[in-house]
């Protein structure tokens, strides 16, 4: 059976919950003050079905003193029914309305003439073509105009007739994508009940829940364990996306209001700050912004200013920042509605774009027109996923692989999110690591502060005793405001591959001709590079040093040249070798290889064929196994591929050796 929920609207005493109470038996003003009155004050709800349709109507107030409770109860509609009543014509809330359910993205619209039995039916005809008018200014351009009677009942049928076809034209694949995603569902109506617990009414916008299943109060993080579900007064063990659900919960402490939000626990962190698009009223004044208004989003309200642009002009769509006094739950996609504080009326409607509230990278803090640019980019992707990632991407620099956050703000099942990652991942202007997708701007913008922060070290210590060199963990941590710690090790790799810079064990220093040596600097270096070529167990740093009567930090600092220069090769673990005597060792190893081919050679034999002793052997041969010149076999070695390119390359002929004299 089709399911579809009705929100009925219009102008006061236009016979809203007459027509409700003839298509449903039920009266829904069970409000002592709306009896007292005549006129409808709170939501009011009745359900009936007509062939194989189940329709769930919401009598929502027509007075503009509880606008606040129709927007409540039309937050998630399938169709719009406006009352207008014959011998009355249009009036105020008629076409503002009209206007909430367009900006609430209702797109299915029905025109009920009630009281049609008070007039003739020229003036109905001349009634439905100022409504035709009227209503496609707003954007309903294609609607049917069905003219009523609560008392005579005529036109109920077509009435109906309309509502069915609305109903078959209903997405049901939309429906189980919704059902695939975390549950939620914002509150409408919500009482305590005495050795009961709390019950609470909404429709389910997305998941589905069932009894027994624990939910989050996603204002307050309270659980509750949901003990009995009803749809429409009938006891259900489960319920799904679109249905109007009634839920006894047990194991809260604090109240429960209208505008609160039952979520699957973890899944909907709430927000004070968010991206939207908003399309302005035709009618609309224009606001100067920054500008304060009343935000209505679920079944909540609340404070909001608008900033992003200078003003808002009727008749025109914008992409706006908007700052939260409270905070609420706010997912792509999901509508919402400007309203003035004073004078009072609604101006602008519109969507989310994205919760922006946490979103930033470290301490990173975005400019309005950044944030517009990304919101204008989610606008131009259409709903595709991986385009919408890629915006994101581009405006926080980086993210980490998140199941939970892509389905929130993609809204996408948690099965496609590693299919939509890696997709994006593909992108051109992306760099991918494990889990991690990084925007070419930004790891381009990690490499121009890495090399500001060089060069003024550089500037400052042109005409000191410094080796211009910093201390690698220092510039992580200058950097640590634009990027993740990956992220930085990735630019530093890239900057060091390009030879922009020079790597040290933990000290980093730009690779320009500012790092010269002093005359009596090149000589002791051309020493020690000698005492490296003609020896297979070279000096350590703090023999050199005590050789020539210096620190050891002087030592280090010409060694770092010899590395830079490629005179001398950094194993790792502060082991230096020349590379002449590597190359030399390569040689040896190749023809060793050749002449116990297929057969695997130890470490041992490796060792007595190098003349050397293990405590060089090992960090020799993780080095080559690193660079995949040879090749790891349990203990044993075999040569790696790049044993024989290494060996024909030019950079180890002796053409190519450093010259570092005078």
């Amino acid at each position: 059976m089709a399911y579809l929920i009705v929100g009925v609207t219009g102008h006061i005493d236009h016979g809203k919950t007459s027509l409700v109470k003839v298509l449903t038996g039920v009266d829904t003003d069970t409000h002592p003050e709306e009896k007292l009155r005549g006129i409808t004050i709170d939501l009011g709800f009745a359900s009936f079905c007509y062939g194989n349709h189940e329709f769930a109507l919401i009598d929502a107030p027509g007075h503009q003193k509880y606008i606040g409770n129709l927007l409540s109860g039309v937050a998630r509609v399938d169709v719009g029914l406006l009352l207008v009543a014959a011998d009355q014509g249009i009036q105020a809330q008629t076409l503002e309305h009209a206007a909430i359910l367009r900006a609430l993205g209702v797109r299915e619209l029905i025109v009920a003439i009630s009281r049609s039995d008070l007039v003739g039916e020229e003036k109905r005809s001349e009634l439905a073509e100022e409504l035709e008018l009227f209503l496609a200014e707003i954007g309903y351009s294609d609607f049917p105009c069905v003219a009523v009677s609560s008392k005579t009942h005529e036109g109920l049928d077509s009435l109906k007739s309309e509502l069915v076809q609305v109903a078959e034209r209903s997405d049901s694949a939309k429906t189980t994508q919704l059902a695939n995603l975390p549950f939620r569902m914002p509150i409408d109506r919500s009482f305590s009940v005495t050795g009961r617990g709390w019950v609470v009414a909404g429709t389910i916008w997305s998941g589905k829940v069932s009894v027994g299943d624990s939910l989050a109060i996603a204002q307050t993080g309270q659980i509750a364990r949901v003990r009995e579900l009803e749809h429409h007064g009938v006891s259900k063990s489960e319920a799904f996306p679109g249905l109007r659900t009634s839920l006894n919960l047990v194991g809260l402490t604090d109240k429960i209001s209208r505008g609160d939000e039952l979520v699957a626990p973890g899944q909907f962190p709430t927000t004070r700050r968010i991206v939207a698009e908003l399309s302005v009223f035709p009618d609309a004044q224009e606001i100067s912004c920054p500008g304060d208004a009343q935000l209505h989003s679920a079944t909540g309200c609340v404070s909001a200013t608008i900033t992003g642009v200078r003003s808002l002009v009727a008749n025109t769509t914008n992409i706006v920042v908007l700052n939260l006094r409270e905070s609420i739950v706010a997912t792509t996609g999901q509508s919402i509605l400007l309203r003035r504080p004073y004078p009072v009326g609604s101006f602008a409607g519109g969507r989310v774009l994205a919760d922006i509230s946490t979103q930033a990278t470290g301490a990173q803090k975005h400019r309005l027109q950044d944030l517009r640019e990304f919101g204008q980019g989610l606008v131009d992707s259409h709903q595709q996923p991986a385009v919408q990632l890629r915006c994101w991407l581009e405006l926080l620099g980086e993210l980490a692989f998140d199941a939970d956050w892509l389905v929130r703000h993609l809204q996408i099942p948690a099965l496609q999110s590693a299919e939509v990652f890696a997709q994006t991942g593909k992108d051109p202007e992306v760099t991918s690591l494990p889990g991690r997708l990084i925007a070419s701007s930004r790891l381009e913008r990690v490499k121009k502060f890495t090399m500001s922060q060089l060069r003024q070290a550089t500037h400052a210590t042109a005409n000191a005793q410094s080796d211009l060199w910093l201390v690698e963990d220092s510039i992580k941590q200058r950097a640590s405001h634009l990027a993740s710690a990956a992220t930085i090790q990735l630019a530093l790799e890239d900057l060091e591959k390009s030879g922009q810079i020079v790597r040290f064990r933990s000290m980093v220093a730009e690779a320009n001709q500012r790092n010269q040596l002093s005359k009596k600097q090149r000589a002791m270096l051309n020493e020690i590079v000698q005492q490296f070529e003609v020896s297979r167990s070279p000096p350590t740093t703090k023999e050199l040093a005590d050789q020539y009567q210096v620190q050891v930090s002087t030592i280090d600092s010409l060694l770092r040249f010899g590395i830079h220069q490629g005179a001398i090769l950094d194993l790792a673990n502060g082991f230096l070798f020349s590379n002449t005597q590597f190359q030399q060792l390569c040689r040896e190893l190749a023809s060793l290889f050749q002449q116990n081919a297929p057969q695997p050679l130890s470490v041992a034999e490796i060792r007595d064929a190098w003349q050397l002793t293990r405590k060089h052997v090992i960090p020799l041969l993780e080095y080559c196994d690193r660079q995949a010149i040879t090749l790891r076999q349990g203990n044993d070695r075999v040569a790696g591929p790049n044993l024989t390119l290494l060996l024909q390359s030019e950079v180890l002929t002796a053409e190519t050796k450093v010259h570092l004299g005078n």
